[in-house]
């Protein structure tokens, strides 16, 4: 006992080395096992989350398909109310010809 007396300062530094490999050993052997499940568990979730991305890119395909469609038909809209009051027009012109070719008719009692 009088040796474990005599050299406290190293009995008390042999033990907190020995503290330190032991924390540290526990440390590694826990980041390991951190590690491990990390991997497992990004392995188990990379199938569907490459699954939801596919179906992103699917959704954001048809998204811009539809947008492009939406444009081609607001432009064909456009163009048909044009041609709507061109025929309007025509119509109105023929209506006044055929007024016109018709009156002779009157004078003629048919």
């Amino acid at each position: 006992m009088s040796t474990l007396r005599d050299h406290e300062i190293l009995a008390a530094t042999v033990v907190l080395v020995l503290l330190v490999i032991i924390g540290l050993a526990l440390l590694i052997v826990r980041a390991l096992g951190l590690f491990r499940a990390a991997k497992t568990a990004q392995t188990r979730v990379g199938g569907p989350i490459r699954a939801i991305s596919t179906g992103l890119q699917s959704a954001e395909q048809r998204v811009s398909d539809l947008q492009a469609h939406q444009e081609d038909l607001t432009a064909t809209v456009e163009r048909v109310g044009v041609q709507a009051t061109e025929l309007q027009r025509l119509l109105g012109i023929a209506g006044s010809a055929l007024k016109i070719l018709r009156a002779p008719l009157k004078y003629l009692g048919k």
